[in-house]
């Protein structure tokens, strides 16, 4: 789970809040993610700048999470790019765009193991099912996990988890690296 408690000098255990943010980290990792594989175009925008975005100034587009509530002026302008034929790439929840990326909201599954990766983490859930999405990755029990949408003006991708809970290190482990190199000889 992501870090739930710390230890402290005294060797007591302090409960902490959840300092992962998902809806952050999955913009910066498919950011990340498209400038290691070589897209050369990825662009860092607000919402209220979607309307200057174009297929010829944006190869695809990387949303956050698009939760309920979203201000319909937003919705209006993901569609808007859709329909100009600019792809999109999403993580954990489309609410009021699924049809756009061919899911529908389904009960929710935790997700413990892809292939041979397991990792245990409170926010890899999938909410989600095909709703004409074509299913490219799913765990071990066949929760669809990356999936892809044609529309009539373009293509989408739909990642069911936040893609940094998959495999992540948990912040104890991390709170540990380098211990020893540091430590008074």
């Amino acid at each position: 789970e992501c870090n739930p408690c710390m230890r402290t000098a005294r060797d007591d255990w302090m409960p902490l809040s959840d300092i992962c943010n998902s809806a952050e980290e999955d913009v910066a990792y498919g950011f990340e993610q498209a400038v290691v594989n070589g897209y050369t175009t990825p662009v860092v925008t607000t919402f209220g700048d979607l309307a200057n975005l174009t297929a010829d100034n944006a190869e695809f587009v990387i949303l956050p999470p698009i939760v309920e509530g979203t201000p319909t002026s937003v919705l209006d302008g993901i569609r808007a790019l859709a329909a100009h034929g600019v792809p999109l790439l999403a993580y954990e929840q489309v609410v009021g765009l699924e049809d756009l990326f061919g899911v529908r909201a389904a009960e929710p599954r935790r997700v413990t193991a892809i292939g041979d990766e397991r990792f245990s983490h409170k926010l890899a859930v999938a909410r989600t099912a095909p709703d004409g999405a074509k299913v490219l990755l799913a765990d071990n029990t066949g929760t669809p996990i990356l999936m892809t949408h044609g529309t009539k003006s373009g293509r989408t991708a739909f990642f069911a988890l936040p893609p940094t809970v998959v495999s992540r290190s948990t912040f104890r482990e991390a709170f540990t690296w380098g211990q020893e190199t540091t430590s008074a000889e």
